[in-house]
């Protein structure tokens, strides 16, 4: 990981299977700025290495919801 990029890790919802993870790894990394997206249907996490200079959590989030799951950060550290 880069100093201009952040890694944080979010807990999803609604996920029914690994096409699912595949789904949201598809549209997160779609967003400029995310340059990886490792979803695990098993654990119901996300981890997004991103560059906060370009997007933001929030932004995230909201990508998760359109492709039709709920997210929210996990706290650095709580893993």
């Amino acid at each position: 990981m880069s100093r201009r990029t952040t890694q944080q890790t979010l807990v999803v919802a609604g996920m029914h299977g690994g096409a699912c993870a595949m789904a949201i790894d598809m549209e997160l990394e779609e967003l400029p700025g995310v340059a990886e997206a490792r979803t695990s249907f098993a654990r119901a996490t996300v981890d997004v290495v991103f560059d906060a200079a370009r997007v933001d959590v929030d932004t995230i989030i909201a990508t998760i919801g359109r492709a039709g799951y709920t997210a929210r950060p996990i706290p650095t550290g709580s893993r």
